[in-house]
């Protein structure tokens, strides 16, 4: 007697479509901000010390990075510096004057407070994932 083969169909949680593409588990942010990168990394590193009591903390904060536009670019692209900076501009949809004055965060998936923070107390104006903004042109996440 011949078995018929099955197939069975998973359905994964992402967070975004570009998660499939780059196999990445973290979202990028656009900061407008005044603070320095080092001065936010040290803010989100206390948002997540907060948290140390919950089932998912991570002990390390490997999860956050913060970048100034320029490091950023250099870190993540092999390009050259001024194409890097263009593509950036296109990808994220923020004129080259605007984005070059921003800070780049990445944010790991896990770490939502960290997350829900920064977009409550700062003014994140593009993400790499499909998000709504405000008239303001903040990103609206939570």
């Amino acid at each position: 007697m011949l078995k018929r083969a099955t197939t069975k169909c998973y359905l994964v949680p992402i967070q975004s479509f570009s998660d499939i593409i780059t196999n990445s588990s973290s979202e990028t942010y656009i900061v407008d901000t005044s603070y320095t990168a080092e001065a936010l990394k040290e803010v989100l590193k206390e948002i997540h010390k907060q948290h140390e009591d919950e089932e998912y903390y991570s002990g390390e904060c490997c999860g956050i990075e913060v970048y100034d536009f320029r490091e950023y670019c250099k870190r993540n692209y092999e390009y050259s510096e001024e194409s890097s900076e263009e593509y950036m501009s296109i990808i994220y949809e923020i004129p080259l004057s605007v984005i070059r004055e921003c800070l780049i965060v990445r944010v790991d998936y896990g770490f939502h407070y960290v997350d829900e923070f920064l977009n409550k107390n700062f003014k994140c104006i593009s993400s790499d994932h499909e998000r709504d903004k405000d008239e303001k042109g903040r990103v609206i996440k939570y």
